[in-house]
């Protein structure tokens, strides 16, 4: 809640800045802590004031003597919260002592992967990424539902086919098919129609030469040319709704 949510970020960051934090406790009233209240619901005590001492932190107490407990209450200083949570200065929420030091000493020894606030302040200087040294970008490649508009129907030119996760299987590439191209049936000569789980047969699973139609080739020119300079090759992109794979004879593909 006001530790943890985006929307109380600001709040929480700002108290622990100005050192006005001195201790959140957190309860679960699976123990009917109020008798009265459903046992699903939470509640945290919030002690604000000025103090030079780590704020004290429990999280998931179920009895109020939880937070007298040495093995459940830890501190974290403003310093230790912009070291864990750098970009939103959130609390991190630990059931243990043990599992707060742990947690602090991975941070100390590899921090983050992208640190906002110091990638922004070293934003223009030549040769300075100090708050992603990685490189490390965030993308989204292809949705079924968002990216619809680049898939199409049928087989054609410089069109790749698009493989979607139900006709995939952990043992086999051939787990499932669309009845046919441009058929819209589902399943390896089953003549069943829609998209439901439909699956090859026996036979054809373990058929070298069988095939699998894809419902939707996607577009290989939109593929290199929509929006997303960074993708990997189209031959083996894989995202949200799908996953492409190299053009072959005999299966459906896009332009």
């Amino acid at each position: 809640g006001i530790a943890t949510d985006d929307s109380t970020k600001a709040f929480f960051g700002d108290l622990n800045e100005r050192r006005q934090l001195i201790s959140l406790y957190d309860f679960e009233n699976r123990e009917a802590i109020f008798p009265g209240v459903h046992r699903s619901y939470k509640f945290s005590l919030l002690t604000m004031g000025h103090t030079d001492q780590p704020a004290r932190f429990v999280f998931f107490a179920t009895d109020v003597s939880h937070i007298t407990d040495p093995q459940r209450v830890f501190t974290l200083t403003p310093a230790d919260l912009a070291l864990i949570n750098p970009n939103t200065r959130t609390a991190p929420v630990f059931r243990t002592r043990a599992d707060a030091e742990l947690t602090r000493n991975i941070y100390r020894r590899a921090p983050v992967l992208i640190d906002e606030r110091r990638a922004a302040r070293s934003e223009g200087q030549e040769g300075r990424n100090d708050g992603n040294p990685w490189g490390v970008r965030f993308m989204t490649m292809f949705h079924m539902a968002n990216d619809s508009h680049l898939f199409h129907t049928a087989p054609g030119e410089g069109r790749l086919p698009l493989y979607e996760a139900k006709l995939l299987h952990q043992f086999t590439h051939r787990w499932a098919t669309y009845g046919g191209a441009g058929s819209g049936e589902w399943g390896m000569g089953s003549g069943r129609a829609g998209v439901g789980s439909g699956r090859a047969s026996v036979g054809s699973v373990g058929d070298d030469e069988s095939d699998v139609f894809e419902q939707a080739p996607a577009p290989h020119r939109s593929v290199e040319l929509s929006g997303r300079p960074d993708s990997p090759s189209p031959a083996t992109l894989e995202g949200g709704g799908g996953v492409r794979r190299k053009s072959a004879p005999n299966r459906r593909a896009a332009n």
